[in-house]
Protein backbone atom coordinates (compact mmCIF):
# COMPACT_ATOMS: atom_id res chain seq x y z
CA UNK A 1 0.00 0.00 0.00
CA UNK A 2 3.19 2.39 0.93
CA UNK A 3 4.52 1.17 -2.85
CA UNK A 4 1.07 2.64 -4.38
CA UNK A 5 0.73 5.58 -2.50
CA UNK A 6 4.33 6.35 -3.68
CA UNK A 7 5.52 6.45 -0.14
CA UNK A 8 8.03 4.23 -1.11
CA UNK A 9 10.41 4.77 -3.92
CA UNK A 10 13.23 2.22 -3.46
CA UNK A 11 15.88 4.42 -4.42
CA UNK A 12 17.72 4.65 -1.15
CA UNK A 13 17.69 1.97 1.34
CA UNK A 14 18.95 2.41 5.15
CA UNK A 15 19.74 -0.72 7.40
CA UNK A 16 20.96 -0.53 10.76
CA UNK A 17 20.58 -3.15 14.27
CA UNK A 18 19.10 -1.81 17.70
CA UNK A 19 20.48 -4.32 20.66
CA UNK A 20 17.01 -5.99 22.88
CA UNK A 21 17.72 -6.69 26.44
CA UNK A 22 16.91 -10.61 26.46
CA UNK A 23 14.55 -11.55 29.30
CA UNK A 24 17.18 -13.96 31.01
CA UNK A 25 19.51 -13.62 33.47
CA UNK A 26 23.26 -12.99 32.99
CA UNK A 27 23.77 -15.49 35.54
CA UNK A 28 22.17 -18.19 34.65
CA UNK A 29 23.99 -19.96 31.63
CA UNK A 30 25.81 -23.04 30.10
CA UNK A 31 29.60 -22.59 28.17
CA UNK A 32 28.90 -24.89 24.95
CA UNK A 33 31.73 -26.02 23.14
CA UNK A 34 31.53 -25.81 19.21
CA UNK A 35 33.87 -26.42 16.64
CA UNK A 36 34.03 -23.09 13.91
CA UNK A 37 35.45 -24.60 10.22
CA UNK A 38 37.63 -21.52 8.87
CA UNK A 39 37.83 -21.44 4.73
CA UNK A 40 39.92 -19.39 2.80
CA UNK A 41 38.15 -17.14 0.51
CA UNK A 42 37.88 -18.37 -2.96
CA UNK A 43 37.19 -14.91 -4.70
CA UNK A 44 40.54 -13.38 -3.03
CA UNK A 45 42.72 -16.00 -3.79
CA UNK A 46 41.47 -16.05 -7.84
CA UNK A 47 42.35 -11.99 -8.00
CA UNK A 48 45.69 -12.79 -6.34
CA UNK A 49 46.61 -15.41 -8.18
CA UNK A 50 44.98 -13.85 -11.61
CA UNK A 51 47.39 -10.94 -10.99
CA UNK A 52 50.06 -13.09 -10.01
CA UNK A 53 50.00 -15.56 -13.68
CA UNK A 54 50.21 -11.83 -15.38
CA UNK A 55 53.43 -10.97 -13.95
CA UNK A 56 54.73 -14.75 -14.77
CA UNK A 57 54.42 -15.42 -11.42
CA UNK A 58 53.49 -19.39 -9.76
CA UNK A 59 49.71 -19.18 -8.51
CA UNK A 60 49.43 -19.97 -4.66
CA UNK A 61 47.96 -22.74 -3.44
CA UNK A 62 44.56 -22.96 -1.69
CA UNK A 63 45.38 -23.06 2.17
CA UNK A 64 43.47 -26.16 4.07
CA UNK A 65 40.33 -25.68 6.25
CA UNK A 66 41.18 -24.74 9.56
CA UNK A 67 39.08 -26.48 12.79
CA UNK A 68 39.05 -23.94 15.72
CA UNK A 69 37.26 -24.46 19.15
CA UNK A 70 35.30 -22.16 20.59
CA UNK A 71 33.19 -21.50 23.69
CA UNK A 72 29.85 -19.59 23.79
CA UNK A 73 27.62 -19.17 26.71
CA UNK A 74 24.22 -20.36 26.36
CA UNK A 75 21.28 -18.76 28.31
CA UNK A 76 19.22 -21.06 30.42
CA UNK A 77 16.26 -18.85 30.39
CA UNK A 78 16.56 -17.47 26.77
CA UNK A 79 18.40 -19.73 24.79
CA UNK A 80 17.64 -17.50 21.39
CA UNK A 81 19.54 -15.42 23.06
CA UNK A 82 23.29 -14.62 22.61
CA UNK A 83 25.75 -13.16 24.62
CA UNK A 84 26.68 -9.58 23.40
CA UNK A 85 30.15 -8.12 24.92
CA UNK A 86 31.22 -5.33 22.38
CA UNK A 87 32.43 -2.01 22.29
CA UNK A 88 30.90 0.86 23.70
CA UNK A 89 27.50 -1.33 24.53
CA UNK A 90 26.03 -3.18 27.10
CA UNK A 91 27.04 -6.56 28.47
CA UNK A 92 24.79 -9.59 28.56
CA UNK A 93 22.34 -11.95 26.99
CA UNK A 94 20.45 -9.82 24.04
CA UNK A 95 18.73 -9.95 20.80
CA UNK A 96 19.51 -7.87 17.78
CA UNK A 97 16.93 -6.41 15.95
CA UNK A 98 18.17 -6.15 11.94
CA UNK A 99 15.96 -3.66 10.22
CA UNK A 100 16.06 -1.81 6.62
CA UNK A 101 13.71 1.67 5.77
CA UNK A 102 13.30 3.40 2.89
CA UNK A 103 15.20 6.65 2.63
CA UNK A 104 11.19 8.58 1.60
CA UNK A 105 9.10 8.84 4.47
CA UNK A 106 11.38 6.19 6.16
CA UNK A 107 8.61 3.58 5.85
CA UNK A 108 9.80 -0.08 7.24
CA UNK A 109 10.41 -2.52 4.20
CA UNK A 110 12.38 -5.49 6.38
CA UNK A 111 12.72 -6.49 9.95
CA UNK A 112 14.91 -9.92 11.30
CA UNK A 113 15.67 -11.34 14.33
CA UNK A 114 18.81 -12.26 15.71
CA UNK A 115 20.86 -13.76 19.33
CA UNK A 116 23.01 -10.79 20.18
CA UNK A 117 26.49 -12.22 19.20
CA UNK A 118 25.61 -12.51 15.57
CA UNK A 119 27.36 -9.69 13.81
CA UNK A 120 25.25 -6.95 11.81
CA UNK A 121 26.80 -8.12 8.67
CA UNK A 122 26.26 -11.85 8.49
CA UNK A 123 21.87 -10.98 7.18
CA UNK A 124 22.75 -7.71 6.13
CA UNK A 125 22.40 -8.67 2.34
CA UNK A 126 19.99 -11.81 2.44
CA UNK A 127 17.66 -9.11 4.29
CA UNK A 128 18.26 -7.34 1.64
CA UNK A 129 17.83 -9.95 -0.84
CA UNK A 130 14.78 -10.73 0.68
CA UNK A 131 12.86 -7.03 0.02
CA UNK A 132 14.00 -7.34 -3.26
CA UNK A 133 11.89 -10.35 -3.93
CA UNK A 134 9.12 -9.19 -1.29
CA UNK A 135 8.81 -6.09 -3.08
CA UNK A 136 9.88 -6.69 -6.09
CA UNK A 137 12.33 -3.22 -5.91
CA UNK A 138 15.75 -2.53 -6.57
CA UNK A 139 17.51 0.45 -4.92
CA UNK A 140 20.40 2.09 -6.28
CA UNK A 141 21.69 2.73 -3.22
CA UNK A 142 22.31 1.06 0.22
CA UNK A 143 23.20 3.31 4.06
CA UNK A 144 24.35 1.94 6.74
CA UNK A 145 27.42 2.09 9.28
CA UNK A 146 30.95 1.11 9.77
CA UNK A 147 29.65 -2.39 11.22
CA UNK A 148 28.54 -3.44 8.00
CA UNK A 149 31.92 -2.44 6.51
CA UNK A 150 33.51 -5.85 5.33
CA UNK A 151 34.72 -7.34 2.29
CA UNK A 152 31.80 -10.17 1.70
CA UNK A 153 29.37 -7.43 1.65
CA UNK A 154 31.17 -4.70 -0.38
CA UNK A 155 31.59 -7.53 -3.21
CA UNK A 156 27.72 -8.96 -2.63
CA UNK A 157 26.83 -5.73 -3.05
CA UNK A 158 28.89 -5.10 -5.65
CA UNK A 159 27.53 -8.10 -7.76
CA UNK A 160 23.72 -7.02 -7.40
CA UNK A 161 24.96 -3.14 -9.21
CA UNK A 162 24.14 -1.63 -5.62
CA UNK A 163 26.16 1.50 -4.53
CA UNK A 164 27.17 1.02 -1.13
CA UNK A 165 27.86 4.26 1.43
CA UNK A 166 29.00 2.58 4.50
CA UNK A 167 30.78 4.69 7.65
CA UNK A 168 34.56 4.14 7.91
CA UNK A 169 35.67 2.11 10.97
CA UNK A 170 37.42 4.36 13.64
CA UNK A 171 39.80 2.37 15.75
CA UNK A 172 40.98 3.78 18.53
CA UNK A 173 44.06 4.08 20.34
CA UNK A 174 45.56 2.76 23.13
CA UNK A 175 43.73 3.82 26.64
CA UNK A 176 45.41 7.72 27.59
CA UNK A 177 46.93 7.77 23.48
CA UNK A 178 45.12 9.95 20.91
CA UNK A 179 44.33 7.19 17.96
CA UNK A 180 46.08 7.83 14.91
CA UNK A 181 42.55 9.11 13.09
Amino acid sequence: MAIDKELVKGKILYTDSTHIRANASNSKYENEEYEEIITEDESLLTLVNEKKEAKGQKPLQPAKDKTKKKSRKVSKTDPDSGYMHRDRKPVGFYHLLHGTVDSSHNIILGLSVTPGNVHDATVYVDNLDNIFETFDIIPKYTGSDAGYFNLNVLEQLSERNLNPVIGPRKYAGKKGKKSKY
